[in-house]
Order: C-alpha cells, then structure tokens, then sequence
C-alpha cells in the first residue's frame, strides 16, 4: 500500500521540507496485496474471496484455506469474532418514547452566516419551533450528544495566512501539523458556549471534541477545556452539561451507547477502493471485528490504550 502514510516520510519532511498533502484514498487497486500477520511473521493472501472481502489493516480475523508452491495463502473462509454478546434491554414502560439526538460539524466561525441555522437548531430543542409534531418530537429527546467539530478552526486558521506568504515564511512543525488555535479569535467560542447554555437549559447535553477541535490529536482526545464554556459550566450541578471525551459512552435508562466523533470511521474509509460503500457498513463492521479503531495506530493517532469515559444521564 503505497499510498498508505509512513513514519519514515514524516521524519523525513521534518529536515527536508513538508510533505504532500495526504491522499483522500490509501489505496492502489492495481498494486495493493492482503496480508496476515501474527508475531510468527507475514504471508501474502490470494484468492477471490479475500479480494471481496470488507477488511482494513488492523482487523483481527481467522483465516481457513491452503498455501499454494508460490508461498501465498489462498483464502477459501473468513470467520471474524462477531458481534459481542449484548446486556438485554429493560422491560421499561415508557409513557412516550425517549429520544437520545446527536449532531456534529456544526464548524461554528466568525462569518454570520452561523445564526441562520443555530437559531432554529435552539429553537427546535426548546420546542420553539415548527408544528404539533414537530414539538412533541422534541420534548421526547432527553439526551443531546455533539459529536465533534463544533468549531471551524481550520479555515479560521488557514485564513491568517495570506495569499503573498511563501512557503519558507511559514514555520515548519516537525512530524505532525497542528492547528495554531492562539490565532483563532474568541467570538465561535462564545457563540459555541452561547448554544450550549440555551439548549442545556431544556435538553442534557454532552459535548466531545473532533478532529478540529481544541483538543489532542491522537485518540482518546481528552474534553475541551472547561475555560472554554464560562456559561454552559454553571448548568453542570444540574446534570446538564457535560463536557466528555472522545470516544465516550453514555447509559441511559439501562441502555448503554458507545460513540466517537467519526475519526475511525473516516480513516477506515481510505482503506477502500469504493467511493460509495456506506459509512454504516464500517460501523457495523467494527461490531463484527469488536474494535472501536482497527486502523490504530497505523494510520489513526492514539494512545496505547483507549478507554472511553461513562456517562450516566
């Protein structure tokens, strides 16, 4: 895999320039090869099967079939671990049903365009807004999870840097780009804490942070800084606010969620040679492998273990 990010090549830029912009596919239909490996060493896999098979680098699977003369493995089955076995949900009666709702990339900036849909996203939690259904559906909703990338700091960023400034200009960070958020002016984060404060007044509401956002890059990403929500903090002896990290995962009467803000999944992606697969697919494809980031740390930052924060609403 070619294409595929390598650490050499990080180092590399480092001391000799920056390197290309990473490509929004890793893959090579006509130079990939499937490989399994083990601490024993790797062999080649071959066969119709594995080329049609949904698999990325980091799945764990069981593999049947026979090595051929050439040293390759030809696949004749694929078995995974599968789906783990599940705490049966509670035979609760509810007297209306219960919504958890969950949003993300509202890419909040300085352009004044953001009222026109923050306004009524406020306005349809409060129950503020549309017709009978529209209002019983929102009184349903008893949790509300933003699920990364509130705020729009790349373009905050990138817009600092004028047309004119050369590349040598530009300072250079070694191994990894990171967001220079000293740059980005206070005004998103205010209207992001502005939000926050009018829909927690109504709805629970949970923020974690995504890959643009102010926090590490490597996963779990802790919460964003409590100095960040001057406002929305104050709701937190209530129960809710919550300021949570990424990946988490919630309980709600019985029922437990596990999420992320979509960093996995989106690095998963660059593994296929299809453009059009559904990104639901993948996710259900990590119930199968029961791996929430099969592609770290290969290509996806992370720490050498990921533990996800509860949280009970």
């Amino acid at each position: 895999m070619k294409l595929k990010p390598s650490i050499f090549d990080e180092i590399s830029s480092s001391y000799f320039g920056a390197p290309p912009p990473p490509p929004p596919k890793y893959t090579d239909a006509t130079n990939d090869e499937t490989y399994l490996e083990d601490e024993s060493g790797r062999v080649r896999l071959v066969g119709s099967l594995i080329e049609n098979s949904l698999l990325v680098t980091g799945c764990v699977a069981a593999i049947l079939g026979r090595e051929l003369p050439s040293g390759d493995f030809e696949v004749l089955d694929i078995r995974f671990t599968e789906y783990a076995p599940q705490q049966p949900i509670p035979e609760v009666s509810y007297k209306k049903a219960q919504y958890v709702a969950i949003i993300s990339g509202l890419s909040i900036d300085n352009s004044a365009n953001n009222e026109n849909y923050l306004q009524p996203l406020v306005e349809f939690f409060n129950g503020e807004l549309g017709g009978d259904e529209d209002r019983k559906l929102s009184s349903n909703i008893v949790h509300l999870i933003i699920a990364g990338n509130s705020l729009n700091t790349k373009t905050d960023v990138d817009s600092n840097i004028s047309d004119e400034q050369s590349a040598s200009e530009i300072p250079k960070i070694p191994l990894k780009k990171i967001n220079d958020f000293s740059r980005i002016a206070s005004d998103p984060l205010k209207r992001l804490d502005q939000l926050i404060k009018d829909i927690a007044f109504c709805i629970p509401t949970s923020i974690m942070p995504g890959e643009f956002d102010f926090s590490n890059l490597t996963l779990p990403q802790q919460p964003l800084h409590k100095a960040f929500f001057h406002l929305s903090r104050e709701l937190k002896p209530f129960n809710s606010f919550f300021n949570i990290t990424n990946p988490s995962y919630w309980s709600f009467n019985g029922i437990t969620l596990l999420g992320d803000s979509g960093q996995p999944i989106n690095d998963m992606y660059k593994y296929l040679h299809e453009y059009d697969i559904d990104r639901l697919d993948l996710m259900n494809q990590c119930l199968r492998w029961q791996t929430i980031a099969p592609t770290a740390p290969d290509t996806l930052g992370k720490f050498l273990k990921i533990a996800a924060r509860k949280e009970k609403s």
